[in-house]
Formats: structure tokens, C-alpha cells, sequence
């Protein structure tokens, strides 16, 4: 009788822990990915500062291009990318670079943010491309 008292106890003590473990999980992910999102939001912001001084965007065409900044930071690709690196090494300047190389090289991005800009921009951007490959 007390082996059975016994087990059941720790069941119960078992299945109250495992509870525990679960509940601090689903927090912690919860809190990393509120992280993420402010992560993201800083690099999308640190992106599209870059943008904004390389084509002098107008602050409508900012508002749009933040979006797609933000669409391309959030994709299974660039997370991929990101995910290389550590937050420190994120903000670095040479990784944010590296980033922004990418970004501009993406073609689907490349061709959103096209339609975004006039003629003048677009030139600008189309040299901005051609440095990056050279």
C-alpha cells in the first residue's frame, strides 16, 4: 500500500512539474520572440536609415518601404541569414552592411522597392547595385 501512495505521490509531483517546466517555456518563447520583433524593428529602422540616405526617400516613401524592409527581415530567407549571427554581431556595422547587400541583391525586394521610387531614385539604385557587385 505505501508503494502505491508512494508512486502516485510522484506521479502527482511529477505531472505538477512537468506543468511548471511547460508553462515557463511557452513564457520564455513568448518573451523571446516580443526580443525578435524589437530586434527586427531595430534592424528594419537601421535598413531603411541606410535607404533613406542612399536614394533620399521622401518620408511617404519611407513609410512604404519600411513594410517591405519589414517583410524581407521577417522571411524564412533572411531569417536563415540572421540566424548566423549573434544580436551583438547584428548590429555591428559590417554585418549591417553585409545585410543591406543582401537586401538590395534580393531580386523580389529589388523590384518592390522599384516601383516605389521615381526615375532619379532608381538610377540611384541601380548604381548602388552595381557597387555592391564590384
Amino acid at each position: 500500500m505505501k508503494k502505491i501512495l508512494m508512486m502516485a505521490l510522484l506521479l502527482v509531483t511529477a505531472y505538477t512539474y512537468g506543468q511548471d517546466v511547460k508553462s515557463m517555456m511557452k513564457s520564455s518563447n513568448a518573451s523571446s520572440k516580443l526580443l525578435n520583433n524589437d530586434f527586427l524593428d531595430k534592424m528594419a529602422t537601421d535598413q531603411l536609415k541606410k535607404l533613406t540616405k542612399k536614394l533620399n526617400l521622401s518620408e511617404d516613401q519611407q513609410k512604404q518601404a519600411s513594410s517591405l524592409v519589414m517583410n524581407q527581415l521577417r522571411s524564412e530567407k533572411f531569417q536563415k541569414v540572421l540566424s548566423k549571427y549573434t544580436p551583438d554581431q547584428l548590429m555591428s556595422p559590417d554585418v549591417s552592411d553585409n545585410i543591406s547587400k543582401i537586401l538590395l541583391n534580393d531580386e523580389s525586394f529589388g523590384k518592390e522597392l522599384n516601383g516605389l521610387l521615381n526615375k532619379e531614385q532608381q538610377s540611384k539604385l541601380a548604381s548602388e547595385k552595381l557597387k555592391l557587385v564590384n
